[in-house]
């Protein structure tokens, strides 16, 4: 799913209907059922590409060696590496390779999703608080009169 449907779809259950507060408590859980299994989906999708780039970091890390065999570079579509560059420089290439900083920018992306649905959970979470607090300020409000 992508961060734009996330924040979308999220700003159409954000809504409050504020005369029937009974059925928006009743929605609350509806919702945290909903959002936890995006989150969930969305987490194992984070998981795999921080596997993705440790298997990526290790292979570029030979490929810069230049200890890959044929079959993986054929396999990958790189060409043998042909440089001799320094064990201690390999760390710097692997950075500025662009397919490791594409994976790396997945990532973030993906970790922004995970810490966007925390935050949609947190707020649902929170939600019977702020209906509590609108019950009371309706009272308060009554009694006024």
């Amino acid at each position: 799913m992508k961060l734009d449907d996330i924040l979308n779809l999220w700003a159409e259950d954000s809504t409050l209907d504020k005369n029937d507060l009974s059925e928006e408590s009743v929605r609350a859980i509806k919702l945290h059922s909903k959002y936890y299994i995006i989150y969930s989906h969305e987490n194992l999708r984070l998981a795999k590409l921080l596997e993705d780039v440790n298997k990526l970091y290790f292979l570029k890390y030979e490929y810069y060696l230049g200890d890959l065999d044929k079959e993986t570079l054929d396999e990958r579509g790189w060409k043998q590496f042909q440089k001799k560059i320094l064990k201690s420089d390999i760390d710097r290439y692997i950075r500025g390779d662009d397919e490791v900083i594409a994976l790396n920018l997945r990532i973030a992306l993906q970790k922004e999703k995970v810490t966007t649905l925390k935050d949609i959970i947190k707020s649902i979470g929170n939600l019977s608080f702020t209906i509590g607090n609108i019950l009371n300020w309706r009272k308060f409000q009554e009694a006024a009169y």
